[in-house]
Formats: C-alpha cells, sequence, structure tokens
C-alpha cells in the first residue's frame, strides 16, 4: 500500500550448531588422556621418590628418616637415570586410564545430569550447572577412573619401590609391568590387583569433585 512504513527486521542471529557426534567426544578423550600423561616425563623422579618415602623404614627399624633431596641423591647415585624412571612406562598408562575417564567424561555425564548441557561453552546459553551436579558429576568420573587404573596404580608403586636403593623388604622383582601382572595374579589372585583400591578411589572421588569446580 502507497505510503506504508517498512519497519525494518534485523537479521536472524545464527547459533553455530554445537559439535554433535561421537568423534568430537572421543578426540576430547584422548587429549584428556594424553596431555596428563606428558606431564609424567616431568614428574617421575618426584612420584618415585614419594613412593620410597611412603615404605622407608617398614619392617625394619631405622634411626633417621630420610629427606626428599637426600632419597632423590641416593637414588640418582645409586641407578642412575634410569631409577629416577623407574616404571615410567606404566605410570604413563596409569594416567592415561584414569584422567582419560576422570576429564573426558566429564562433559557426556554432565549431559545427561544437565538440560542443554554438551560442554563449558554451552553454559553461556544454558547457564553453568549448579554446585552440587559439578560436585556430583566430578565425583563419579573420579571413582570411574581410580577404579579402572587401579591395577596400574598398584604395579606402578611397587615398581617404583624396586631397585638398589629401595627400602630392604620392599625390593619387588619385577622384571616389566606385564612380568609383575602375571606374579600379582599368582600370588594374590585376580583380585590382588586392586589392593588398595578403597584409599585410591576415596582420594579421586574427592580430589576430582573439587577440581571440578573450575572446569
Amino acid at each position: 500500500m502507497h505510503g506504508q512504513i517498512k519497519i525494518p527486521v534485523p537479521p536472524r542471529k545464527v547459533v553455530p550448531s554445537r559439535r554433535t557426534g561421537t568423534s568430537q567426544r572421543m578426540r576430547d578423550m584422548i587429549f584428556a588422556g594424553m596431555a596428563p600423561s606428558i606431564s609424567i616425563l616431568l614428574t617421575s623422579p618426584i612420584d618415585v621418590v614419594k613412593a620410597r618415602m611412603q615404605v622407608h623404614g617398614e619392617g625394619i627399624k631405622v634411626s633417621f628418616q630420610r629427606t626428599a633431596f637426600g632419597e632423590l641423591r641416593e637414588l640418582f647415585q645409586k641407578e642412575g637415570l634410569s631409577g629416577c624412571y623407574r616404571g615410567l612406562g606404566i605410570s604413563i598408562m596409569r594416567e592415561a586410564s584414569l584422567n582419560v575417564m576422570r576429564l573426558g567424561l566429564y562433559d557426556p555425564i554432565m549431559s545427561l545430569m544437565h538440560t542443554g548441557y554438551y560442554d563449558m561453552a554451552s553454559t553461556k546459553e544454558t547457564g553453568l550447572p549448579p554446585l552440587y551436579k559439578r560436585l556430583l558429576c566430578g565425583s563419579i568420573c573420579g571413582i570411574m577412573g581410580s577404579v579402572a587404573s587401579s591395577p596400574m596404580e598398584l604395579i606402578k608403586c611397587r615398581m617404583q619401590c624396586g631397585g638398589e636403593s629401595a627400602a630392604a623388604g620392599h625390593k619387588y622383582k619385577y622384571t616389566s609391568a606385564y612380568d609383575a601382572c602375571t606374579k600379582i595374579i599368582r600370588s594374590e589372585g585376580v583380585k590382588g590387583l586392586w589392593n588398595g583400591a578403597e584409599v585410591f578411589v576415596m582420594r579421586n572421588a574427592i580430589g576430582s569433585a573439587a577440581k571440578s569446580q573450575h572446569f
């Protein structure tokens, strides 16, 4: 009609579609396992020292308590660089299997708990999940990762406690992670691979719940 005023309509905002399918989820889980595993290359000597200090004095009477620096120095003097990286392979496997679930499963599980959630980027539209959901989701992921990686945690600790400078009574004679696994099953049964799993699960359930608040 002549003289009609046309009101301009703003263009509709196009929201990019969120990532869908399993390929991106699988990629996220792979990176979740790879990133922490790489850190083992730097932290392995510290982890070996920690394991040895934890068993120092067990089964024998000692008149002194070793310091971390003293333990590391003795380890390097008696076993060299290879001793500082004892159990490196199984340490990487443990870290990867733990964090694939602890970090990689966070988004999939949270998407089931919180309507509209896909990943942290989606919270701009759906809002941040409430605290109790983040705590619960982080704890579930930590429990699942701990149960899966507990055998590798056990083998890792026992291999790290082997070697010339290890405490008496804790020099496990394992030639490899596979050798350790077969010997543990032979002497302690399959359940032996999950010795101490309760404490490992408890630690990671609490730790993962706390860390998930900063996701």
